[in-house]
């Protein structure tokens, strides 16, 4: 090959395809509540969720503040101590969610959030939450089934 004639362009990279998971979350409603904690060491209860949602996101507003999970009927998990002031995520599903201060102490806003996706909203009842029911159509604008065999 003569020294002015350009050779070959580098070839290029190939296409990567995305990974096969999700790398993202996505949640379609949300439910919260918040309560300022007593003088006590009690655990006191943050929310009562209308249903069970997927995460649970906790903000509290000083460190050392204990936070326990359970659902409707049983009993509560071990507590989890929040060393830090500020907003933890936790990826799990409880219908309750309680808080205490174990120094007694008092005062601290803990503020708990449900995040659900479209399957986990809870139909069944009325909580003042979104609803995913949508009502029937009357019979005589449904579709009806037709016979195709002769």
């Amino acid at each position: 090959m003569a020294p002015s004639t350009p050779g070959f362009p580098e070839p290029r990279a190939s296409a990567q395809r995305p990974a096969g998971r999700r790398e993202y979350e996505s949640y379609d409603n949300a439910e919260s509540a918040f309560i300022t904690l007593a003088a006590s060491t009690v655990f006191q209860e943050v929310i009562t969720f209308g249903g069970r949602p997927e995460s649970i996101i906790i903000d509290a507003s000083a460190a050392a503040i204990e936070v326990r999970f359970s659902n409707r009927g049983q009993a509560p998990r071990a507590p989890v101590r929040l060393q830090h002031a500020g907003e933890t995520r936790f990826q799990v599903a409880a219908e309750i969610v309680e808080a205490r201060d174990p120094a007694g102490a008092g005062g601290q806003l803990v503020t708990a959030i449900g995040r659900y996706a479209s399957g986990g909203i809870d139909v069944r009842n009325n909580f003042g939450g979104p609803s995913r029911e949508r009502p029937s159509l009357p019979d005589e604008s449904r579709a009806t089934q037709i016979d195709t065999t002769e």
